[in-house]
């Protein structure tokens, strides 16, 4: 129970994981414990339970873990066995068991605030003795001040102020020195001249949030290197032959009020996913699931036209060629039956290549490998598949 996190036995979901990559890069350690105090007996009175539902709202724990979160960016920051980084190693030891205190305060216990000089910075004065003064600057030194960088994809104000501070710098780094800021940070430090080492080193101090190598750091910092690269590289696998198949033929000519209506369904589902929870159905009940969002505007097409094959052809029309930048979600989350069902109309023979578990395939994909398999598909009535 001490290495779940002092876990009591009540139901508490656990995960047991072989996962080498999680087991031989567990930090290791005694587990933190600590002596806990108990609620104190009273009778229970059904009626007034909600008053402890009531002490667990607007609680500090999301404020807590998140200091916790910062500290462990902050490590890298410092030498090991540094009295900066054992001091932060204890503050984090402190919040495992504030944080456990925070939860628990819903019966009725007391906790302890967290002290302002973890994050608010100590003035310093005159009138400070050489003592006073020393731990002043020491604090001043381990401030909780800003939010690891990967939080940026979490919290879209941080987000937000992150691009704009790199805009500024970008625009900064052209107009200096006639290079892009990911020019600069991507060249070895003794490369630089000088003054670009000074630029370099003020973009990093004055950032708004934390860009050290810690591990949630590092792993976010490769996931949207490995995003872009992949978007780049699907921006340049469309083609005609691509596109072709899944367009149904011999529709007739080219009607403007059907094409008309995809697209004003297409710009109503793209605005309509942006503020999906304020949407209502015909009843005015609200749509639980996208799923069901999907279903609703895929029945306003089906009024213009019950061939979805046909639809399938406007909504690849627009998405794909159109509108070739913009995403393909209206297709595919619409239209996708429509499409399969032009793919197999499209298709010379009746037999398609599907990628399916293999231990000794030569595709692999998220850890585990495929091997591409014909399968053929027989068609027993219209568009009815097995």
């Amino acid at each position: 129970m001490a290495l779940l996190g002092g876990a009591d036995v009540d139901g508490d979901i656990i995960c047991l994981t072989n996962q080498k990559e999680i087991i031989e890069d567990s930090y290791g350690g005694l587990p933190v414990m600590y002596e806990t105090r108990k609620a104190p007996k009273c009778k229970i009175i059904e009626s007034e339970l909600y008053k402890v539902d009531l002490k667990g709202f607007n609680t500090k724990v999301g404020f807590l873990t998140n200091l916790s979160t910062t500290m462990y960016a902050m490590l890298p920051k410092f030498q090991e066995d540094s009295k900066e980084h054992n001091e932060i190693l204890r503050r984090l030891k402190q919040c495992r068991k504030e944080q456990g205190s925070i939860i628990d305060a819903t019966k009725g216990l007391d906790i302890k605030p967290i002290p302002t000089h973890w994050t608010n910075w100590t003035k310093i004065t005159d009138n400070m003795s050489e003592k006073e003064l020393e731990i002043a600057n020491f604090n001043n030194s381990i401030l909780i001040d800003k939010r690891p960088q990967f939080m940026q994809h979490l919290y879209p104000n941080y987000g937000k102020e992150y691009r704009q501070y790199c805009i500024d710098y970008d625009l900064l780094a052209q107009a200096k020195f006639k290079l892009f800021l990911d020019e600069l940070l991507t060249k070895d430090f003794p490369e630089l001249d000088n003054e670009q080492k000074v630029f370099v080193e003020e973009f990093h101090k004055y950032n708004p949030l934390l860009n050290t190598s810690c591990e949630v750091n590092n792993i976010s910092n490769y996931m949207q290197k490995e995003i872009k690269e992949i978007s780049t590289g699907a921006k340049l696998l469309w083609s005609k032959e691509m596109i072709e198949p899944m367009k149904k033929q011999n529709i007739g000519e080219w009607d403007d009020k059907k094409s008309d209506t995809i697209i004003s369904l297409h710009n109503k589902y793209k605005s309509g996913k942006r503020s999906f929870g304020s949407i209502t159905n015909q009843d005015g009940g609200r749509l639980q699931t996208i799923e069901q969002y999907n279903k609703a505007i895929r029945q306003e097409a089906l009024k213009m036209s019950d061939n979805l094959g046909e639809l399938a052809y406007y909504a690849i029309a627009i998405c794909y060629i159109s509108l070739e930048h913009d995403n393909k979600d209206f297709c595919w989350s619409v239209f996708s039956d429509g499409i399969i069902e032009n793919l197999i109309d499209n298709a010379n023979e009746k037999i398609f290549e599907v990628p399916f578990l293999d231990n000794n395939g030569d595709i692999e994909y998220l850890g585990k490998k495929y091997k591409r398999k014909e399968i053929k598909i027989h068609v027993e009535e219209e568009y009815g598949f097995l």
